[in-house]
């Protein structure tokens, strides 16, 4: 896969077509069953252009595959991507600066390409965000609240459960010895959203300011999904 990768720079085969092929072969390791439906993969138009040395392919879902059209959008301004290099720090709040401007959607994708070609983590992010589309993954739902509201809490998780949701409770997703701050960074990240229980056994120890952070944060990250 890495030596793929690699080539996606290969003028003898497009980028938005290297980067597909590549897609659909996770895509029909793990979905077998729904490729020729899948966002992107059933259809799509391209988008293509350039911030200093980093490559920006936008695939817009359209479901024909039989019409394509490819757009190239030369240089993308500094004001659109919003940072003076993009890095690996800064590449997911870039793509969401990037997914806003161009009114992405669910089923659309913003792949940047850094200048070595690598895309690995670039297609997972893209498979995550069509899974989540396509309804085939649970979206998780973070839980913050004090040990006193445990009761309450379980019984709102049931709740979630029942609606198809995947609530993250720390006592089912941290195991023992796992470090709070890491296990708190971890549950954000996989979580679509936050649910901030403030009632009056909830004693702010720093905690609620530190989650309703981390919380922003992702928000900014992962942008309006």
């Amino acid at each position: 896969m890495n030596q793929e990768i690699k080539k996606v720079r290969n003028k003898e085969v497009s980028p938005q077509d290297q980067i597909v092929n590549l897609y659909k072969t996770i895509v029909k390791a793990k979905h077998p069953n729904q490729v020729s439906a899948w966002p992107v993969l059933s259809g799509y138009n391209s988008k293509i252009g350039a911030y200093k040395n980093w490559l920006i392919v936008i695939l817009v879902h359209t479901g024909n595959s039989i019409h394509r059209s490819d757009y190239g959008l030369g240089e993308i301004a500094g004001a659109v991507v919003g940072v003076e290099n993009i890095t690996n720090a800064n590449r997911a709040s870039v793509r969401s600066r990037i997914e806003r401007h161009f009114r992405i959607q669910a089923s659309d994708a913003v792949v940047l390409i850094d200048p070595n070609g690598q895309i690995h983590d670039e297609l997972n992010i893209m498979l995550q965000k069509h899974e989540f589309s396509m309804g085939v993954v649970p979206m998780k739902i973070f839980l913050s609240h004090k040990g006193a509201d445990k009761p309450l809490i379980r019984e709102f998780k049931k709740t979630l459960e029942i609606l198809g949701f995947d609530p993250w409770l720390d006592e089912d997703a941290m195991s023992a010895g796992t470090e709070l701050e890491r296990a708190l960074l971890k549950g954000f990240s996989d979580s679509c959203a936050a649910v901030f229980f403030v009632t009056p056994n909830y004693k702010d120890e720093d905690f609620l300011a530190s989650e309703v952070d981390y919380a922003i944060q992702e928000k900014r990250k992962k942008g309006d999904r």
